[in-house]
């Protein structure tokens, strides 16, 4: 399993509380066309991530309780 797949995984298995889950607001999703339908990361954590145009980023389901997780790859 790759280092993304088992940082997914945890994510998805966590136990998660208060104190795990920063809110960052609300967005809009949007769809310039085509096959995909995009999310906004808040400025703030991008940048402190190094997430920009380009970074590739690992989108998984988490079924249960209909949450996306959104993992860089090379981070």
């Amino acid at each position: 399993m790759s280092t993304v797949s088992s940082r997914v995984q945890q994510a998805a298995q966590a136990d998660w509380d208060d104190d795990s889950v920063i809110p960052c607001g609300t967005a809009s999703a949007q769809s310039p066309g085509g096959s995909s339908v995009y999310g906004v990361l808040p400025v703030p954590f991008s940048n402190n991530l190094g997430i920009e145009k380009g970074t590739q980023l690992q989108v998984a389901y988490h079924v249960e309780t209909k949450t996306f997780l959104i993992t860089p790859v090379d981070i």
